[in-house]
């Protein structure tokens, strides 16, 4: 009996045979399709808020709205995006390798189930947004912004159930394609794009900030000031400061002082019922377009703490009135 040779040197390694553990191929698929969904729905966020920003008109059947953009909603997206996007592509790629090793049972197992779950929740989803603009079309919205928020919905959700189908019907999972490779090439510049149209819809970090600043300070006044309605209430006149609202109790020590500076608000008794409040702001919102005041909405009776000049702006009240309203 001859002796077995074994394999030729020149002979092209096996795949390693080891298939993955059932856990772990879980893990992996229900991370990136996970990663997929949230990645999805930020990029057409940041689309939707571009179409609100440039077509602000909408027609609801409460009537017409214009104020339809929504600052934080392309904040969150964009924030999505950054962090997501990243691994969205690196559990894509572990999947794809070991689909290329063998370690991934294709026809059986948990990718066919979660994969064609997803499939149908995409599906799902994408019946569903389509009705809702049918329901707006029909609501007599039938502008440019109804044909663009329809093509934002047929291109995110038709690019997923177009390559997941694609996956699926594949007998090697797209292993041996360029398909994968360049659909997520694709889809990596998409998402870069959409970062780069949210970021001109939003202040940047030290104007945010700033306004952020101003927006509590406005609280704090408003605070202030229904403290002052307060104690006038029960003593019959304004206090004489500032401090003697904080250390009665009417009203949080730290809502007294600037949240930037530390410094107290100016406060001065004009007579047994008129007071001031001053406050030093670092931005203009006399002006401000519907977006901006769509994040920073007026809070208390009338809004006039609200609308300041980038300096010292003293409001002047009565708390007599006040009380009366």
């Amino acid at each position: 009996m001859k002796d077995n040779p074994g394999p030729s040197p020149s002979a092209a390694p096996p795949s390693s045979g080891v298939v993955a553990h059932g856990s772990k191929v879980l893990f992996w698929y229900v991370r990136y399709f996970f990663t997929l969904g949230f990645a999805a729905g930020a990029t057409a966020t940041v689309w939707y808020q571009v179409i609100n920003k440039h077509f602000p008109l909408a027609i609801t059947p409460y009537g017409v709205m214009r104020r339809s953009f929504r600052y934080q909603a392309t904040v969150w997206a964009i924030a999505a995006l950054i962090v997501v996007g990243p691994i969205l592509f690196a559990f894509a790629v572990v999947i794809r390798r070991s689909i290329r090793r063998g370690e991934i049972e294709l026809n059986r197992g948990v990718r066919p189930w979660i994969s064609y779950g997803f499939l149908l929740l995409a599906a799902a989803v994408t019946i569903t947004d389509v009705v809702t603009v049918f329901r707006f079309l029909i609501n007599g919205d039938y502008s440019t912004r109804f044909f663009l928020k329809s093509l934002v919905i047929l291109v995110v959700s038709g690019w997923i159930i177009i390559y997941l189908w694609m996956s699926l019907r594949a007998p090697d999972a797209l292993a041996g394609s360029r398909v994968p490779r360049r659909m997520g090439v694709a889809a990596a510049i998409v998402m870069l794009v959409s970062i780069i149209a949210g970021f001109t819809l939003i202040h940047s970090p030290a104007m945010a900030r700033a306004r952020t600043f101003d927006l509590q300070r406005s609280f704090d006044l408003e605070r202030i000031r229904y403290a002052v309605q307060q104690y006038y209430a029960e003593h019959s006149a304004v206090p004489a400061s500032l401090d003697v609202l904080g250390e009665g109790g009417w009203v949080e020590k730290s809502s007294l002082t600037d949240p930037g500076t530390g410094e107290s608000y100016g406060y001065r008794v004009i007579g047994n019922e008129q007071y001031e409040l001053c406050a030093t702001f670092s931005t203009d919102t006399r002006e401000e377009q519907d977006d901006a005041a769509d994040r920073y909405q007026p809070w208390g009776r009338d809004g006039r703490l609200h609308l300041h000049a980038a300096e010292t702006t003293c409001f002047e009240f009565n708390a007599r009135i006040d009380i009366g309203r």
